[in-house]
């Protein structure tokens, strides 16, 4: 059967498949890390849904680290992270997204960006978050969330 090349493209489990199978990854390391404070019911729950949205790929290619647990050990991280995080308080403030392969550590509203580029989304709907105006709308309304409705939600969800 013969598909139309925008008919395989424009299909998100073809996009899926194209982007982990165009990636080299030889080791059992994951190519990002995802960390998230487990003693935040919302997070949890948002966490929960991207691992299901993981099904169909190769989950070992997606680490989820949960900052909040004892085995949590931010030294032994820190030699990873050469330093692109001061603290744990840190962590526990935002998103933050570890990608293995380049060694760079994204935060924020880029974490989000960058883990769901991971995930396959398409990169149309990504790019747009990324230029001005709406970087910068993104970045304040995600810190409006952070400093106001987080706190709130965490409580109600836990």
């Amino acid at each position: 059967m013969q598909f139309s090349s925008s008919l395989r493209v424009s299909h998100p489990l073809f996009r899926r498949i194209c982007f982990f199978s165009s990636t080299v990854h030889t080791s059992s390391q994951p190519l990002i890390e995802v960390l998230f404070d487990g003693s935040c019911g919302l997070c949890r729950r948002e966490i929960a849904l991207l691992r299901k949205t993981t099904i169909g790929s190769d989950e070992s290619k997606t680490r989820f680290i949960n900052i909040a647990t004892r085995e949590f050990d931010f030294d032994e991280k820190m030699k990873f992270w050469k330093g692109q995080v001061a603290s744990v308080d840190d962590l526990m403030k935002e998103m933050h997204v570890f990608d293995v392969r380049q060694g760079v550590m994204h935060k924020r509203v880029a974490a989000f960006r960058h883990l769901y580029l991971h995930l396959g989304a398409p990169n149309f709907l990504i790019e747009w978050t990324s230029k001005p105006p709406f970087d910068r709308f993104l970045d304040s309304a995600y810190q409006i969330f952070l400093n106001h409705i987080r706190p709130i939600l965490s409580r109600s969800v836990s």
